[in-house]
């Protein structure tokens, strides 16, 4: 196992936070338990029933064809191995991944003759995890090569149509090599492939299917135009881009664009685009109805169990990115909800897709591309159960990061273990507990000497709700998105001196909790100052401007943002105007002196009376303010416990 982690070497744009290497989280509680479910049944059917993907496929010198199912049950064997501390496991997928290896042609290529762009991209992710967890440097000098194949074969060929909408997993792969070798020419590589890759920024920007699919087009018209148009016709177009798998594998294609590039345009597009796609298509379980193309919201619409893998896998690398936490907590409704129901309770199948409403589980008429018994439990569909496969060990291995201050973050509350080494000192941190079934999770620090090193504690904080038409849409500040690198309001510095070993509690907000509604009084006020501000120039006769909308919803909008801001950049931005004039220096400095006494006093022992949450009110502090405590201070061979306290949702 690799003893540290990568970030953002410059030019590319740096994160707040890299994952940890493939063996430092092992699964505990009932992670385990459910990883070791799928170890003992698909996970070693998974090769009998679909021979391809074991050692008779053509990616280790088999006589069968190569595709995505090998990749990705590669993947899960490296990534179930390594949390579950099989060896047997890890040894049979590291052989694997060296006949992969010794395969490799004299020119960069690999895999079968002909092999697909997406399905080597796919197999260079499972590789990047082996590399992760043995530390091989043959499987640099592998990748090295096919990075050069690539840029003689782009030079000369640009990608297809279909390979231009799967470019993600490559860029990907391709961003770790830089970021361990530090080589300038894999950059070259990587900006041909942002150039020649699917546009997926300006589709989430403008984003067109806002309605389902089937309302433009019946079944046999979509079939009709398939069987008469080649491949650059407008319905092969629509289903590659209208596609609910490729459109969430785009979320972090185009994120890694923005990484590569620096462009605020491509760092904003994945928010944007997964608020848009919540909103059109978006389902109950927290993934996008697809079967396969965009299909609305109704419940009766199912949901794709690859694209909601590819969902899970975007929102695991956008962890990484700068600005990408927004869809921790999606992440986590979309891995207990929908991936999780789409295995068999007794292990033995899988179900293709998945309703919302369905009354029984049986053979019936769909949308022609899934077929009529794709809501059944099986093992026929290859697709579904090699992705699926691989879906969990990823989710655990997100569960925990490191941030660039030399600390870890929590990004999820799973029961796992974590090992790392930080400030010169051996960290272990346990998490158990009952979430997600119940609100409280226990998170034990051990170390084997004094060390000083900060935790940061997610907030388990969602995109925004508007209260009056319950819609989802992304932060914005000024009617403008936010900057792809915003202050978060919700995260917490876990901090205490541990000296005494008492656990410690931190308040962690949740983003759907019911806040209190403003004054009504004090708004009618509000409102009819806004009224004569708008009045003011325009003569009584007229009716007030409606720049950016209605004063009174202006208004409103406003002191809701003051007492209840859902965004970190206009809560912060209000005080700062209030607290920006000199006379209000000394009043400021003794507001923040305040403000730390009683995060102190918090931190030390808790708010039992709640004076300090009073103080806040009464000095209408808005909640998004960023409390800052010092970091750990762990005498050697002591347990902290940190206990973390959920609000109700």
């Amino acid at each position: 196992m690799l003893t540290r982690t990568f970030f953002a070497r410059a030019p590319l744009a740096p994160g707040r936070f890299a994952p940890l290497p493939v063996g430092a989280v092992s699964a505990q509680g009932a992670t385990r338990d459910r990883l070791l479910a799928l170890r003992g049944g698909l996970l070693s059917r998974c090769a009998s029933v679909f021979p391809e993907a074991g050692e008779q496929s053509a990616w280790f010198g088999g006589p069968l064809g190569g595709g995505m199912h090998a990749p990705e049950l590669l993947e899960a064997m490296l990534l179930t191995g390594a949390q579950l501390g099989d060896e047997e496991l890890r040894r049979e997928a590291l052989r694997l991944c060296g006949r992969v290896v010794e395969r490799q042609r004299e020119d960069g290529s690999f895999g079968a003759p002909g092999e697909t762009f997406a399905a080597r991209g796919r197999m260079l992710r499972a590789l990047c995890a082996a590399y992760s967890m043995s530390g091989d440097k043959q499987l640099l000098t592998f990748m090295l090569r096919y990075m050069k194949y690539l840029h003689d074969t782009l030079r000369v060929r640009a990608l297809s149509a279909e390979d231009a909408m799967h470019t993600a997993d490559t860029l990907e792969a391709g961003v770790l090599l830089y970021n361990v070798t530090g080589q300038k020419a894999i950059l070259s590589v990587l900006m041909m492939l942002v150039s020649q890759g699917a546009d997926y920024t300006s589709l989430f920007h403008a984003f067109p299917y806002r309605t389902p699919i089937s309302r433009s087009f019946t079944a046999r018209e979509l079939l009709d135009a398939l069987a008469h148009e080649d491949e650059s016709g407008y319905t092969h177009h629509l289903l590659r881009s209208a596609s609910g798998a490729n459109l969430c594998e785009g979320l972090r294609a185009s994120a890694l664009c923005g990484v590569l590039t620096g462009s605020g345009k491509h760092l904003s597009a994945p928010e944007a685009g997964l608020a848009r796609l919540n909103k059109a298509h978006g389902a109950a379980g927290g993934g996008v109805t697809a079967d396969p193309l965009l299909g609305g919201t109704h419940p009766s619409r199912g949901v794709s169990a690859v694209s909601a893998c590819e969902l899970a896998a975007s929102l695991e690398t956008l962890l990484a990115c700068p600005g990408g936490e927004f869809g921790a907590d999606q992440l986590e409704t979309l891995m207990y909800n929908t991936v999780d129901a789409a295995f068999a309770p007794d292990g033995r199948g899988v179900q293709p897709m998945q309703q919302a409403n369905q009354a029984m589980l049986s053979r019936a008429a769909r949308f022609p591309l899934s077929g009529d018994d794709a809501g059944l439990f099986g093992l026929e569909d290859g697709d579904a159960l090699c992705a699926l496969l691989s879906a969990w060990p990823r989710f655990v291995q997100s569960q925990w990061m490191v941030s660039r201050d030399d600390g870890l973050c929590a990004m999820g509350y799973a029961p796992c273990s974590v090992r790392y080494r930080l400030s010169d000192a051996s960290v272990r941190v346990d998490v158990s507990g009952e979430y997600p079934a119940g609100g409280s999770v226990r998170i034990t620090v051990h170390t084997d000497k004094k060390a000083a090193f900060p935790i940061h504690l997610h907030p388990r904080m969602g995109q925004r709700r508007d209260r009056r038409r319950g819609r989802r849409h992304p932060p914005r500040a000024g009617g403008r998105l936010c900057h792809p690198q915003p202050r978060l309001a919700g995260w917490r510095r876990a901090a205490a001196d541990a000296a005494d070993g008492r656990p410690q509690a931190a308040r962690v907000p949740s983003g759907g909790e019911r806040r209190p509604r403003p004054d009504p009084l004090r708004l009618r006020a509000e409102n009819r100052r806004a009224r004569r501000r708008a009045q003011r120039g325009h003569g009584f006769c007229r009716r007030p401007r409606r720049r950016g909308g209605n004063p009174r919803n202006r208004a409103h909008g406003w002191f809701r943002r003051a007492l209840r801001p859902r965004d970190a950049a206009a809560a912060l931005g209000h005080a700062r105007r209030k607290l920006r004039p000199a006379a209000d220096r000394p009043e400021r400095r003794e507001h923040r002196a305040g403000l730390r006494r009683g995060a102190g006093a918090v931190c030390r022992g808790g708010d039992p009376s709640g004076r300090f949450a009073r103080a806040l009110r009464e000095m209408r502090v808005p909640r998004g303010f960023l409390l800052r405590f010092p970091p750990f201070t762990l005498p050697p061979q002591l347990s902290v416990r940190i206990v973390m306290i959920f609000s109700p949702r």
